[in-house]
């Protein structure tokens, strides 16, 4: 379960910043890049690369709106703030989130069907992401 935003900026976990355009803009290039680069990849990079692109869009979003995240989870929560995501998209990231955090950190295999899936259900986020944020800068 996603928990609320609001949780990530009382623990600090999120912190208020002056709105960075040039920050998020910087992040924006990186993520595109990085999610094309991505579905060249072994199945492992594959699935972290995409995800880490998704939350880079999600933290140049963030920065254009006055935030600073310390927190994936935070990342994932912003979401909610946007009617263009919904909650399955939402629970569907966070579970990738974990996914990744297994094969970078504890040395789970990823398969290549299971890479598949993840590009197929980032792709739209991405998508979504890219498009609010090109309306921005």
């Amino acid at each position: 379960m996603v928990l609320e935003f609001q949780y990530f900026l009382k623990s600090k976990k999120v912190r208020k910043i002056t709105p960075d355009k040039d920050l998020a803009f910087s992040l924006r290039k990186d993520a595109e890049k990085r999610f094309m680069d991505s579905l060249l990849m072994e199945p492992k990079y594959k699935l972290e690369n995409s995800y880490e692109a998704v939350r880079e869009l999600i933290d140049s979003l963030m920065a254009l709106h006055g935030y600073k995240t310390y927190s994936h989870e935070a990342s994932i929560s912003y979401l909610a703030k946007f009617k263009e995501f919904n909650d399955f998209e939402i629970e569907q990231l966070d579970i990738i989130r974990q996914k990744r955090n297994n094969s970078k950190y504890y040395g789970e295999e990823i398969e290549k069907e299971e890479s598949e899936k993840t590009i197929f259900l980032l792709k739209p986020i991405f998508e979504k992401l890219l498009k609010i944020l090109k309306e921005k800068i």
